[in-house]
């Protein structure tokens, strides 16, 4: 079996994020995985992220566009024409519209099959696809992946999104899971590096009993959920503990917006705004905090509720989406729209010791069930069934994909220019896995 990898997720938006480590990660035990199949990994010209080394790749090429040509025209060709004889191409970021870019219609000459991590912009359209031409870029998009002989998801949740929302055979819709970086996020006691987690903890500003939040202004990540369920504990626990919050943010207006936000919460004197933290500091924040509070509305995978159970964190997320499956047992849920569930089942764990310690014992245990190993085992197989059966469409059906895909998804140019000027403006922009 040969199989090409675009490796668009990681060279995209979402590189250093969720979908940038996603896409190396399986990459990387792909390759080493070994056995009779072999991998060409296609990376895209003049974007970063292509740095290596990539042992046990068959070949690695560059997709060179044609001058000023758009990013999606030299893996339309790739799929057209199958220059390396693939069996199969697989597309790690087909919905992100990076530049422009737009996942290649089926042709007949190449099978193609994608990684869906999650439909978040058509769950909710009111936040992502406000703009038109966003909006008609994402749709022409999931019409084109709709046709693919395999889309992968990264949970039970997003395949059933898949099914319910996509006019794909279930058969071809297969759940691969996903999984943390184990070498960065473990139980307390294992560091190796320079700094104890104390230390790492003090030099960001945090002392005493802490709530560690992750959030970020996306709607989604619901922000002003985890700052109304910490107003809400007793005042006992609001001066025995600090709320820490680590907020994605892209500019300067953003920080500037979380801290009038915060300023105006009535808790605002025992909250504490972190900057950017590295994997280091953020493990600390995992390891040392009294609880993890991360009640989204809507998790593709879920990345940070794994990171936190990896370092044996006593969790409360959200009651939706892939959150119930990655967390299990092993935390609390809470419904994302109500501030006062959330505040409830927070102080369950700040109050009972007991309750608080069984948690964390089942934390690392529930972390093991995702494991790339496994994502990887998983992945293999679902290709090679894809590879072996029956194309998706006979030859006029084909034909008549071809034809459609082709009229929806050629923008003039002024269309992809508004298009492009307008994704910095979009929520969109903000969105990531994990990711």
């Amino acid at each position: 079996m040969r199989i090409g990898i675009d490796m668009l997720g990681a060279q995209s938006a979402g590189r250093t994020r969720g979908v940038g480590r996603y896409t190396r990660q399986l990459a990387r035990r792909l390759l080493a995985g070994g056995g009779r199949d072999d991998y060409v990994l296609y990376f895209h010209a003049r974007l970063p992220g292509a740095e290596g080394p990539w042992p046990g790749a068959a070949a690695i090429r560059s997709l060179e566009p044609d001058g000023a040509g758009a990013l999606e025209d030299p893996i339309r060709r790739l799929a057209a024409q199958n220059p390396d004889r693939l069996d199969l191409l697989l597309l790690s970021n087909p919905l992100e519209n990076f530049h422009g870019y737009l996942p290649p219609p089926p042709t007949g000459a190449l099978r193609l099959a994608a990684v869906v991590y999650d439909l978040i912009p058509a769950l909710f359209p009111q936040q992502y696809l406000r703009h038109p031409a966003i909006a008609a870029a994402y749709r022409r998009a999931l019409a084109t992946i709709e046709q693919y002989e395999l889309l992968l998801t990264i949970s039970d949740a997003g395949r059933n999104d898949c099914i319910q929302r996509l006019r794909t055979s279930a058969d071809r819709i297969v759940n691969i899971s996903a999984a943390g970086d184990e070498s960065s996020f473990f139980l307390a006691g294992a560091e190796r590096g320079p700094e104890t987690a104390a230390a790492t903890l003090q030099r960001h500003g945090v002392a005493g009993p802490f709530v560690y939040g992750l959030t970020a202004l996306d709607h989604r990540k619901n922000l002003a959920g985890v700052l109304a369920a910490f107003e809400l504990l007793p005042r006992e626990l609001r001066e025995s503990h600090r709320l820490v919050l680590t907020c994605a943010m892209s500019s300067d207006d953003d920080h500037a917006r979380v801290q009038s936000i915060i300023a105006r919460s009535p808790a605002a004197e025992r909250i504490v705004l972190t900057g950017p933290l590295d994997d280091d500091a953020l493990r600390a924040m995992y390891q040392r905090c009294a609880a993890f509070l991360f009640p989204s509305r809507y998790e593709g995978f879920g990345l940070p509720i794994l990171e936190a159970l990896q370092c044996g964190a006593a969790v409360v997320a959200g009651r939706n989406s892939s959150q119930i499956e990655v967390l299990g047992e092993a935390g609390l849920l809470a419904d994302a729209e109500s501030p006062a569930e959330i505040a409830a089942q927070l102080r369950r764990v700040l109050e009972d010791a007991e309750l608080a310690q069984r948690l964390r014992r089942a934390a690392p245990l529930q972390a093991q069930q995702f494991r790339w190993e496994l994502t990887a085992e998983r992945c293999r197989a679902a290709l090679e069934e894809a590879v072996a059966r029956p194309p998706a469409t006979g030859r006029i059906g084909r034909l008549l994909a071809r034809s459609r895909v082709a009229v929806q998804s050629r923008f003039s140019l002024p269309e992809k220019k508004r298009f492009r000027g307008a994704k910095a403006d979009n929520l969109a922009n903000d969105r990531g896995l994990p990711l």
